[in-house]
């Protein structure tokens, strides 16, 4: 979250916990600081679209200051479980695949899991929670967006058509 302070010609970047809501001052830029200009009477605040840049209006200083912003990634944890080996033939085994965003930033794009049926097992189906799957053998999900601290399972069922020896 950011904040204009037009009295103290500032604007302060706070990160918030997602678990407890409390925020937190992370940066204060003011003007005349450290190289920075344009935030006399700091009043408005923009982000670009591509969430790259950081607009401030300085209404005293009539311009606008820019600043980049950088985009923290996500620290993505994927834990598998399922049916034990030897899988025989004629049973269903079931494998559940959760993965975790363990950072304090969303995961916004290209959020995927991928998966490999062991040989001789066929799909019978896979679903996502938040998400969606597809493929026969190589499965993958996707999600649109993980939030921060958060989970999500992907599940598949199949179905085995031969022995495989043990491991």
């Amino acid at each position: 979250m950011y904040v204009a302070g037009t009295i103290y010609n500032t604007v302060t970047m706070f990160s918030r916990n997602s678990a407890t809501v409390e925020l937190t001052i992370a940066q204060i830029w003011r003007d005349g600081v450290g190289g920075v200009d344009g935030l006399d009477g700091a009043s408005s605040i923009a982000i670009s679209p591509d969430e790259k840049h950081l607009y401030t209006s300085g209404r005293d200083d009539d311009a606008v200051a820019v600043f980049s912003r950088s985009i923290p990634s996500a620290d993505l944890e994927i834990v598998k479980t399922g049916s034990l080996d030897p899988v025989t033939v004629g049973t269903n085994p079931t494998y559940v695949i959760t993965i975790t965003n363990n950072s304090t930033s969303t995961a916004t794009t290209n959020v995927q899991i991928k998966d490999k049926l062991p040989p001789g097992t066929t799909l019978v189906f896979a679903e996502a929670i938040g998400g969606s799957c597809a493929g026969t053998t190589d499965i993958t999900c996707t999600f649109s967006t993980l939030a921060a601290e958060a989970s999500s399972t992907a599940q598949s069922w199949s179905k085995s058509t031969q022995a495989r020896p043990e491991c």
